[in-house]
């Protein structure tokens, strides 16, 4: 992995090791005291309570929503949604503990060796990634702000009516594999979308609305799609 610099290991299970990297990591991003966890089941109603109750939320996450936050809106993760994740990390778990065991009777410590290379490549990659912009994304979700125009002009972005926007910056966070400066390049190339008074524009628009159309399309829609 590009942020690992411990070196090759011998006698260490592959399957131990992937298993532990991926275990690790997934505890950090959303186990016990995450800021996934931490969010869980928050709604408008109970956000400031929740982050001035926590003084990791309130280092890193505005006192209060924006002005009109509606109280029922969703904030982080529904809870059912983080249960899923709580399983899903526990089954990592055990998973682990079961090829660990087997691969230590194959070859004695190949098991241990494994988990433990795997957990030093997440930490390393958890470390080297600290400072992605990967956080100030998540929490813009919470400070966002829609644009001059929204919902009133044509063409500027309207956020979700039942929650804040998704991470408006995610843009600005640091690319895995492909260096910035190539993100960058690639999308100059991409030519700009027509203007919103364009026959072109309108065809689009048709086409997004006969595709992805969460309901059901009136006549004169369904004719045209």
């Amino acid at each position: 992995y590009q942020f690992y610099s411990g070196g090759a290991v011998t006698n260490a299970s592959a399957q131990a090791a992937a298993l532990s990297a991926a275990y690790t990591m997934m505890n950090s991003l959303y186990g016990s005291g995450s800021l996934y966890q931490q969010l869980a089941g928050v709604t408008g109603a109970t956000y400031a309570a929740t982050v001035a109750g926590s003084p990791s939320l309130s280092a890193i996450l505005p006192a209060t929503l924006p002005a009109g936050t509606a109280a029922g809106n969703i904030v982080g993760p529904t809870n059912t949604q983080y249960t899923a994740i709580t399983n899903d990390i526990a089954a990592i778990g055990t998973a682990l503990a079961s090829i660990v065991a087997s691969a230590n009777t194959a070859s004695a410590g190949s098991g241990t060796n494994g988990s433990a290379v795997g957990a030093a490549a997440a930490a390393a990659a958890i470390a080297g990634r600290a400072s992605d912009n990967g956080q100030a994304a998540m929490t813009s979700t919470l400070t966002y702000t829609p644009p001059a125009g929204s919902g009133t002009t044509a063409g500027v972005y309207v956020p979700p009516a039942t929650r804040p926007a998704l991470e408006p910056t995610a843009g600005a966070v640091t690319p895995f594999v492909i260096a910035p400066s190539k993100v960058t390049a690639a999308i100059a190339t991409v030519p700009t979308p027509p203007a919103i008074t364009t026959l072109a524009y309108e065809k689009i628009l048709l086409g997004t609305e006969c595709v992805g159309s969460s309901g059901a399309l009136t006549s004169n829609v369904v004719t045209a799609c």
